[in-house]
């Protein structure tokens, strides 16, 4: 018997060259894998979309009304069983359905009563609101660009975020996700 190594679809599996059998056996089990990897990757996104359905539902029911403090939003606003990616999903999506541009808030609890701030004040309630969940977020300041004529002028105008979920930092635009400018 001689035994080597084969690639199929690039997965090496040993077989022996004289044993159709075993031949069979080792794609067949190649291809059960692949099925079971495909019908995870299918549940499991199908999962993620209806978490984020249902966050989207809390968020819905919950009542338009003055804060007295950020904790009292962030307990409207969090299920405490809500993972670190929830939580920032949820804290984001909050904002960016809430809060019209307009003019500045100054501090984030006002923000979230008057409903309307500027782009720092998105990225400060975003903030607050994360620091209150032990999630890492940071405030970055740059130059938006909104036209052509932008490009090669460099001025700090604009404001967002960098968090961390994960393990891994993602940029967040809530200013611009918020889908309105004037």
């Amino acid at each position: 018997f001689i035994e080597k190594i084969n690639k199929y679809d690039g997965i090496k599996f040993h077989v022996k060259t004289d044993d159709k059998k075993l031949i069979q056996y080792n794609k067949t089990q190649i291809v059960f894998k692949f099925i079971l990897l495909i019908c995870f990757l299918c549940f499991s996104t199908k999962s993620t979309s209806q978490e984020f359905s249902a966050i989207d539902t809390h968020l819905a029911s919950l009542p338009t009304q003055n804060y007295s403090s950020l904790e009292q939003l962030h307990n409207q606003i969090i299920n405490p069983r809500f993972n670190e990616e929830q939580k920032v999903y949820a804290i984001a999506k909050f904002i960016t359905n809430t809060v019209a541009y307009g003019e500045r808030s100054r501090n984030p609890l006002n923000t979230a009563n008057v409903k309307e701030g500027v782009c720092q004040d998105y990225a400060e309630l975003f903030i607050a609101l994360c620091e209150l969940s032990n999630i890492e977020n940071n405030y970055v300041t740059g130059d938006g660009k909104t036209s052509a004529q932008d490009i090669g002028f460099y001025s700090s105008n604009h404001a967002w975020n960098v968090v961390k979920v994960n393990g891994r930092y993602q940029i967040y635009d809530l200013t611009w996700a918020a889908g309105t400018y004037n």
